[in-house]
């Protein structure tokens, strides 16, 4: 395995919540636990995200820490977007927030049906 692949493995790692490798300061720790959106952190797990997906021989066990992942995300997401929930994403807006949603869901549709997620879209 290559540096770099090894670099997105460890970040995967650290902001899977179930795994013993979550890292405070993690993007996905300081999503959940503080409700702040750092946007460079994000930019760093997606293309961790998406190069994973893109591996020919992508286990079963990187696969399930991805789906954490972004359950975790949209999960964030639905919170912020519940009226009852006190849960808010603080430094996004509720449009940036639907528009990272959109992003999410995308990645994951993308990923479950085999493809390598085009992010060109969203200006990457």
């Amino acid at each position: 395995m290559t540096g770099q692949a090894n670099s997105y493995f460890q970040l995967l790692s650290e902001s899977d919540p179930f795994s013993n490798d979550w890292r405070e300061g993690s993007f996905m720790e300081r999503l959940t636990e503080h409700g702040d959106f750092d946007s460079a952190a994000f930019a760093q797990l997606e293309e961790a995200l998406v190069y994973v997906a893109g591996m020919e021989n992508l286990t079963f066990s990187w696969l399930g820490i991805m789906i954490r992942i972004v359950e975790q995300l949209t999960l964030m997401l639905r919170c912020h977007a519940d009226p009852h929930d006190p849960y808010r994403v603080t430094n996004l807006t509720d449009e940036e927030v639907t528009g990272f949603d959109n992003r999410i869901r995308f990645l994951l549709v993308e990923i479950s049906r085999g493809n390598t997620p085009d992010m060109s879209r969203f200006g990457r």
